[in-house]
């Protein structure tokens, strides 16, 4: 089977770890087996939208997906980059691999 390009690979839970980045955006998807094949069971997105608030803000937001459905829309708006990723690392911390690998 072709196996998507991933920067870790956990060998005792069969999970596959893959960090994309396009533009400013970040996709951060956790593989897990499915009916014997790799699919994307969990996806992290941070979006940011080419327009602002009227304080000068770039529109963002996080979507948490579980097997591809969506679960989760977050507007972190007005977040520092800093104060995005101690938020992202409490709320989802399975995704703690974009910050130790």
């Amino acid at each position: 089977m072709d196996l998507p390009w991933v920067v870790y690979i956990d060998f005792e839970t069969h999970k596959l770890y893959r960090v994309e980045r396009s533009g400013s955006d970040e996709y951060y998807t956790i593989y897990g087996l499915k009916s014997g094949r790799y699919q994307a069971e969990k996806e992290l997105s941070l979006i940011y939208k080419n327009e602002t608030r009227e304080d000068g803000c770039y529109i963002a937001t996080v979507i948490y997906k579980e097997w591809g459905k969506t679960m989760e829309e977050t507007d972190i708006t007005g977040f520092e980059r800093l104060e995005t990723l101690e938020w992202m690392k409490e709320k989802y911390p399975e995704f703690r691999f974009w910050l130790e690998g």
